[in-house]
């Protein structure tokens, strides 16, 4: 519907307004030399701890591809799914819209390995649904047991948030509800794939939520300590900075996440120190990844000569000889 369109458009313009506004804001009275003191005061074991977490949260990657292949109804070896796990997540981090991106990067793997498209397209939406759902949870938990917190943050009504958080996880619980005590085969335009039961939906929004906890560590090392809330405030404050990145659609939620957390930063953290804190947390969960996984990629995904299979030729017997006339 043209309507629908257009409320989009308003809204994301809206979104990337504001943190224009914001970083703008945030840039205006700093100078070189604030952020190389920024940049300074941060030990290089807080670094290295973000680089070990980062490590654990592709770890954690590994499982959620796991599991997609599993609703794929597909399987790879350990070696294959760790392959898999990290290069696609990588890749679609950095570039953003995960089921596109991803299943654009499974494509080039799994046709080396002998899997269909469709494996790869049901695998990339199925560990985006994970980390959503993961996220949503987040969302849901942060609302409703720190909803002053958020309310500060985003100048919305207390009250309105603790019921938008409350609302958030009872569609979760439904839906947990809903997914029944089996695993359910199921079909879409001639395309298998499994809908786990209500074990397997719980295995995955913990997994999915583990995902963001690690991942809003990263940030949250980097701004060594100084940033006055934590906890359940913290992870839904930067997940909801997360979504809004995603409904804008820039890379990685590129300008909007990192306006978003300059605007709340600013109470506790001085903008050279946010910004800087931001930079890194770029370098570390997005661009190191994605150049790191971009050789073996490339290399991957090209099937080299000569290995493409050929199906033989049926030999088309010869006529029975016909007997010379006598």
């Amino acid at each position: 519907m043209a309507w629908l369109g257009r409320l989009r458009f308003v809204v994301i313009a809206a979104i990337v307004a504001l943190c224009a506004v914001s970083i703008f804001n945030a840039f205006r009275d700093l100078s070189p030399q604030m952020l190389l003191a920024a940049f300074d005061a941060i030990p290089l074991e807080i670094v290295a701890a973000a680089l070990v977490l980062m490590v654990i949260n592709y770890a954690l990657f590994c499982v959620m591809e796991w599991l997609a292949l599993q609703d794929a109804n597909a399987t790879l070896s350990p070696r294959r799914v760790v392959i898999s796990g990290c290069i696609s997540e990588a890749l679609s981090l950095a570039a953003g819209l995960g089921p596109v991106s991803g299943a654009g990067v499974r494509m080039g793997l799994f046709h080396r390995w002998g899997l269909k498209v469709e494996t790869a397209v049901v695998t990339a939406i199925s560990t985006t649904v994970i980390a959503l759902s993961g996220g949503i949870l987040l969302v849901g938990i942060g609302f409703a047991l720190a909803p002053d917190i958020v309310a500060d943050a985003y100048g919305l009504p207390k009250d309105v948030v603790r019921i938008g958080g409350l609302a958030l996880l009872g569609v979760i619980a439904s839906l947990v509800l809903l997914a029944g005590s089996r695993r359910r085969s199921a079909s879409l335009k001639g395309v298998a794939f499994s809908i786990p039961g209500a074990r397997g939906v719980l295995l995955r929004l913990a997994v999915g939520a583990l995902d963001w906890v690690i991942t809003a560590h990263v940030l949250f090392v980097l701004l060594v300590g100084a940033i006055a809330f934590s906890g359940p405030g913290f992870l839904s404050v930067f997940a909801t900075a997360h979504f809004a990145g995603m409904v804008a659609g820039t890379p990685a939620g590129i300008g909007v996440f990192d306006g978003i957390m300059l605007h709340i930063g600013h109470g506790d953290l001085s903008p050279a120190n946010v910004i800087v804190a931001l930079v890194l947390y770029r370098v570390i969960a997005n661009a190191l990844p994605a150049l790191i996984a971009l050789g073996p990629f490339i290399v991957l995904s090209r099937v080299p000569r000569g290995t493409a299979a050929v199906t033989p030729a049926t030999p088309t017997p010869a006529p029975p000889e016909t007997p010379p006339p006598s």
